[in-house]
């Protein structure tokens, strides 16, 4: 459309997108299998419950090549099931009229699996996969991290497995062709595990680095009352998850190409030829320009206190007579403290949680914060 005139404006729109005419809705069947429980009036109680949910039609972006002219294009394609098993109990451990002690927790176990995704066979690695396609880009310094296969769980960790620096004199140096390879091949960079052995390191020798689905989630909770004074406390924890941590890619990878700060222990630890470490890079080293390696995977295991309150209850002679029902004062600590082996702020994160094709990636997350609060509660 023309301008008509000189305050109008050209509005132009584009579509990166295909139409799909047949696109459905994801299609769900599940069962369940439930138990609740209680015993002692009460005193001990839980509930178990067993499911197994079947997804079919996933709604999945697409590319498509570009002489179609578009980008991508959603499409139904492939299953996933998921079976699981999930605990919780409950119980008072000690009832008395002064004082009591109640806890309870629960546990879940989940097991996701890709069952098919309605695409040819294709090999993938060193010929262990057929049936498998790439997550979505993380950026310039890392491409695809995620692979989904058919058969095992989703957005599995997926690059270069490493063995260390290399030195000088190293048969490495002879074994392995530079020219075919995503690495500079000298003593100080990084040694690549030539998986297929045929000389070279490129994507053929990517392999399963880790898996960003946990074992199980947990939390618990417990409270003591002694007459008018309370505490309580709850936790939240994850296990057997790993992450991948896309910091180390600046802070323990020292190089020349690089402006980053360095971790204190990297800086110590760094390769130079009167100091021939097996840990860390030199910082004339030149790393692979766009590749997820295992020195950036890391368990993301934690068990985090994500509450304690101190609570006291006035009497209710004393605010009887003051015109209230009910005053309490209490003190919290949010997120008091964690217990994690994970390198990084926090484990609980996921940069691209927004994106189920970039999982389990911490990518200048910000951490939780803690806080303290105290306040005051009335009822009139």
């Amino acid at each position: 459309q023309g301008a008509t005139g000189s305050g109008d404006k050209l509005i132009g729109l584009v579509v990166d997108k295909m139409e799909n005419d047949g696109l459905k809705w994801e299609r769900t069947v599940s069962y369940n299998v439930g138990v609740d429980f209680s015993f002692f009036q009460d005193r001990i109680g839980g509930t178990v419950d067993l499911y197994s949910k079947k997804t079919k039609d996933l709604l999945i972006q697409r590319d498509l090549p570009p002489s179609t002219g578009y980008k991508s294009m959603t499409i139904n394609q492939g299953s996933l099931r998921n079976n699981g098993l999930e605990v919780s109990l409950h119980g008072d451990i000690i009832r008395t009229k002064d004082f009591t002690w109640s806890l309870s927790g629960n546990i879940a176990f989940n097991r996701p699996e890709i069952l098919d995704f309605g695409l040819p066979e294709e090999e993938w690695g060193t010929g262990q996969y057929w049936k498998a396609y790439m997550g979505n880009s993380l950026g310039d310094h890392f491409g695809e991290a995620n692979i989904f296969i058919a058969g095992k769980a989703p957005g599995l960790f997926y690059g270069y497995q490493t063995d260390g620096i290399i030195q000088e004199n190293d048969p490495y140096i002879k074994q392995i062709d530079a020219t075919k390879s995503i690495g500079t091949v000298k003593a100080g960079n990084l040694k690549f595990v030539d998986q297929n052995g045929d000389g070279a390191i490129n994507e053929k020798d990517r392999v399963i680095l880790g898996d960003p689905n946990p074992d199980f989630t947990y939390g618990f909770q417990t409270r003591l009352t002694y007459k008018d004074i309370s505490l309580s406390a709850s936790f939240n924890g994850v296990y057997g998850n790993d992450l991948l941590n896309s910091n180390l890619r600046y802070e323990a990878m020292p190089a020349k190409n690089s402006s980053n700060n360095i971790r204190k222990e990297v800086y110590a630890n760094i390769w130079r030829a009167d100091n021939p470490t097996n840990l860390y890079p030199g910082v004339n080293s030149t790393n692979p320009s766009s590749a997820v390696l295992d020195r950036y995977i890391e368990d993301g295991s934690f068990l985090r206190c994500s509450d304690i309150t101190l609570g006291y209850t006035m009497p209710k002679s004393i605010v009887s007579k003051i015109g209230f029902e009910n005053i309490n004062i209490f003190a919290s600590v949010k997120n008091a403290f964690i217990i994690t082996n994970y390198s990084g702020y926090d484990p609980e994160v996921n940069t691209f949680a927004f994106d189920g094709l970039k999982r389990g990636v911490d990518m200048n997350s910000f951490p939780q914060s803690r806080s303290y609060i105290f306040g005051l509660s009335v009822t009139f």
